[in-house]
């Protein structure tokens, strides 16, 4: 943004005004302004500044073109300070940048081993649904041959058991048949 710079002189020479201007100045007539006169908005004012801009304005004066001493040792030592304050800061920010680091390095490694371990649980764990599906197999087969009934000897039955016996079968026979006939349609096994 470009500053609004006042000079107030009575030397309106062509090459005054031409040096001034190059300078970025615009210029008033310093006789012209009176105490009464409302203070015109600037950045910076120069010349024969009037007493009110004097009060509000920051003044440029070139017969000096310095800054006093005692303002330059304060504004050394705070410059002086100030970079003693960014070059810790700066340490700081280094050891945090290298701690973060650090962590995200651990943090890589802690990954690294959680998803080996993670791949051989999930190994375990198949090898375990597979020999769980074979032992409920075998339980199955176990479970139908406890239940199997025993093996009975027909001819110690009698004609109302051989005849359920035979029905629970599916087979056929002469509802008055005697227990020689049904024996003989037991099947042998």
């Amino acid at each position: 943004m470009k500053k609004k710079k006042l000079w107030f002189t009575d030397d309106f020479s062509p090459a005054n005004v031409a040096k001034l201007q190059a300078e970025g100045w615009i210029l008033r007539k310093a006789s012209a302004c009176h105490a009464s006169d409302t203070v015109e908005n600037c950045d910076e004012v120069g010349g024969d500044v009037p007493k009110q801009y004097n009060e509000t304005v920051v003044a440029f004066d070139v017969t000096e073109g310095f800054i006093p001493v005692e303002q330059f040792d304060a504004v050394n030592t705070e410059l002086v300070e100030t970079q003693d304050e960014l070059a810790k800061t700066k340490l700081s920010l280094d050891d945090a940048t290298k701690h973060t680091a650090d962590l995200e390095q651990k943090q890589a490694v802690q990954m690294t081993e959680f998803e080996q371990q993670k791949s051989g649980l999930e190994t375990q764990l198949e090898t375990l649904e597979q020999e769980n599906t074979l032992l409920k197999a075998d339980l199955a087969e176990l479970y139908k041959l406890q239940n199997k009934p025993a093996a009975v000897d027909p001819s110690t039955l009698k004609v109302d058991e051989l005849k359920a016996l035979l029905t629970e079968k599916g087979i056929e026979f002469k509802p008055n048949a005697n227990k020689e006939e049904l024996l003989a349609l037991v099947p042998k096994e």
